[in-house]
């Protein structure tokens, strides 16, 4: 009899009789209710009876630190917590453990624009080089409402600060971070175009806060905006170090060993420090707008749009969605060693917080958003009612899904697929590899490992991956393949195409790998990288990165190992080499190196 089973019977005892309607359909008892009950309806107790159970199947006694809370109707209705905040002390996690809660932080970020708006202090549509005069002229174009949404075209601090040359584990503080935002040339696109997530815009908006008030961002943010909020645990901190009483610390798990991580943190785009009590209090001020006002509220949720009207999701430091089949505003964290995830459902009067301090284990949006279907009900389009055809194997003489009944490609045809894609995500700039491998007439594909996953053909040409449901388009003549991405394939995900480039396996002839050999300067970021010959490949080396071999995609492209850098273009002149262009493996950014001519 597994945890919720048990839970579940023993509401029968304590529920009052309107509640106690919620059964399966053959009569069994259920977690989750009836079509109809209401999360008011189910009685004192059921919400931390729940919580509790939810988190003994999802995090364990000894695991990160996880805490969890819930409020309704403006009171904090229920809150649990597992795990060990602090190993080397052996330290346990309750819901007053505060933790560094990442990305949160922009919804702490944008209230203070949407503040200072309403109090008359800040233009939407002024330049940002009417307060950050040291960005390059090509910023002229950039709005302030423009960082807000993300649609700027301002490069990641994360993405700028690897190609600087640090690592994602160094410590770096807002400081720093203004500096590699300060010398970019030019925004990465038209602003207003396009959709890119941006800590880097965010930092400026922190920056435009504390140029605004005269004084520090983590300052006139505890004052005022946690003080009437009464979030006695929350801070803004910058950089890392601090000693704070209470705090988790960031862990994670290396080939099954725990290590403490330091946590870089920057305002703005991070750095929001408290305990998930606070940060659900936090989301009912977000809801309701009580003290800091209701035009804040309102235009914390008012989503952007393109120039060309199409409108976006991204509002002011959270996300629409749905969750439960309700409209929802989110947003999630993520830290070196941290995870968080705080949802808020204006119709239910409900937020949700949770946090832990590990990147291992459990996912706070997957546990926030499976523990919201049970407390508000199944939504009407949940994962599990989707149609999904069945992973089944071709060729003809099997079943095969429906949408690729009859379709056949012969073996030769599929043969010309086989190889390794890398495929790049310009939604967040991530970057994997695909591999793609054929089995007689079966063509299987996997991701940074090896293929073990079924495809199947389609009539359009692409093929369907099962049970996954997003489809494949490949063009041999290119070297290209195409992931074709809808909500109905990777769930609440935007639809686009993530396309990739076919490993070049060809060797360089050592004359042309040593016409590439040299070094390679940014001035603006302070940085040298070298590209030297080694038995015969060609190596990006730098003090803090290391030597990264350099494989060919295709023609002068190459990409890169690990998780820092991830690409490598050659430039040129009529005559030789003049320069690279190299890419973060983060979000995607780009910088250009020029060749350091040695006399």
């Amino acid at each position: 009899m597994n945890v919720f089973t048990l839970v579940a019977l023993s509401l029968l005892f304590v529920l009052p009789a309107s509640a106690q309607g919620w059964r399966a359909d053959d009569g069994s008892t259920s977690i989750v209710p009836d079509e109809g009950v209401s999360f008011s309806a189910l009685g004192e107790g059921y919400e931390e009876l729940l919580l509790a159970a939810l988190l003994d199947e999802a995090a364990e006694e000894d695991g990160p630190a996880v805490a969890v809370a819930v409020m309704h109707h403006g009171d904090v209705v229920a809150s649990s917590a597992r795990g060990v905040a602090d190993r080397e002390h052996r330290v346990v996690c309750t819901p007053e453990t505060t933790f560094d809660m990442g990305s949160v932080s922009k919804s702490v970020t944008a209230a203070a624009i949407a503040v200072l708006v309403e109090n008359g202090r800040l233009d939407l549509d002024a330049s940002v080089r009417v307060h950050l005069p040291e960005l390059a002229t090509a910023f002229d174009g950039v709005r302030v409402r423009h960082l807000v949404h993300h649609t700027a075209g301002v490069e990641d601090t994360t993405g700028m600060l690897a190609l600087a040359g640090l690592r994602a584990s160094d410590v770096v503080d807002h400081a720093d971070a203004l500096r590699i935002l300060f010398v970019q040339r030019s925004p990465r696109f038209t602003p207003g175009s396009r959709f890119m997530y941006s800590n880097g815009g965010y930092v400026l908006l922190a920056e435009i806060v504390a140029r605004v008030t005269g004084e520090p961002f983590g300052e006139w943010a505890r004052r005022e905006l946690f003080a009437p909020v009464a979030m006695e645990s929350a801070q803004l901190l910058d950089g890392s170090g601090a000693v704070i009483d209470g705090r988790a610390a960031p862990t994670d798990l290396v080939d099954e060993e725990w290590y403490r991580r330091a946590v870089s943190t920057r305002y703005g785009a991070g750095g929001l420090v408290c305990s998930v009590l606070d940060l659900v209090r936090w989301g009912e001020e977000l809801r309701t707008g009580e003290r800091l006002g209701q035009g804040v509220a309102a235009r914390i949720k008012t989503v952007g749009a393109l120039a060309d009207g199409t409108p976006l999701d991204y509002a002011f430091g959270l996300s629409r969605g749905t969750v439960a089949g309700r409209e929802a505003w989110m947003h999630s964290g993520s830290v070196s060693g941290g995870q968080s995830y705080l949802v808020i459902v204006p119709s239910e009067e409900l937020v949700l917080a949770i946090a832990t301090n590990s990147a291992s284990g459990m996912t706070p949006s997957t546990f926030a958003r499976e523990a919201l279907e049970v407390l508000l009900g199944p939504s009407a389009t949940s994962a599990d009612e989707v149609s999904r055809p069945r992973m089944i194997m071709i060729p003809e003489t099997q079943a095969v899904p429906s949408r690729s009944e009859g379709v056949v490609v012969e073996a030769e045809e599929i043969a010309r697929y086989a190889g390794s894609y890398v495929m790049v995500d310009e939604l967040n700039g991530s970057r994997f590899t695909l591999s793609v491998a054929t089995e007689g007439t079966r063509l299987r594909i996997g991701f940074d490992d090896a293929p073990n996953l079924d495809v199947f053909p389609l009539p359009s040409g692409r093929f369907l991956v099962a049970p996954a449901n997003y489809e494949l388009e490949f063009e041999p003549a290119r070297g290209r393949a195409t992931m074709h991405i809808t909500p109905e394939s990777i769930r609440n995900s935007e639809p686009r195409a993530i396309i990739g480039q076919r490993v070049d396996t060809s060797v360089l002839r050592p004359e042309d790998a040593a016409a590439v050999a040299g070094f390679y300067r940014h001035v603006g970021l302070g940085t040298l990288y070298e590209i030297a010959v080694a038995d015969g490949t060609l190596v990006l080396r730098h003090p803090r990165h290391g030597d990264l071999p350099m494989t060919r995609l295709a023609g002068e492209t190459f990409t890169l190992p690990g998780r820092d850098l991830a690409r490598v273009d050659l430039l040129r002149d009529e005559e030789r080499v003049i320069g690279i262009q190299l890419t973060a493996y983060s979000w995607g950014s780009t910088a250009r190196f020029d060749r350091l001519e040695l006399r």
